[in-house]
């Protein structure tokens, strides 16, 4: 994510700490309106849950921001665009991180994933 986000920023001026905030926001957001219920018990796991949908709302940003030449006032529509996608469904967004998961490196993957964190819980 770390480097996804430096080659991003090198291209445009990319506002990490709006995002940040934000998707951070709308993570816990979806724990607590159930958004993220069902996720939740796949994984068996809340903190790998949040911790990979915040990852996914963060990658979908970068990869719309990624190559495109936009304005600050641009970004925060493509927050709210972003939050109405993933308030229909949590899924595709999530699909799309994993998918690019499988292309990143296995140390990168490893340390890219919550549930490696910690499995206390």
């Amino acid at each position: 994510m770390y480097k996804t986000m430096h080659e991003v920023s090198e291209q445009v001026n990319f506002p990490f700490v709006a995002a940040n905030i934000t998707f951070a926001r709308l993570a816990f957001m979806a724990l607590y309106e159930g958004w993220l219920s069902k996720f939740c018990n796949e994984r068996r796991s809340v903190f790998g849950a949040v911790m990979i949908f915040y990852c996914a709302l963060m990658f979908e940003f970068i990869e719309i921001v990624r190559g495109r030449e936009i304005g600050l006032d641009q970004y925060f529509g493509l927050f709210g665009e972003i939050e109405r996608d993933a308030r229909k469904d949590i899924h595709p967004l999530i699909e799309r991180f994993e998918k690019k998961l499988e292309e990143i490196d296995d140390v990168d993957r490893i340390l890219l994933m919550p549930d490696n964190i910690s499995k206390k819980e």
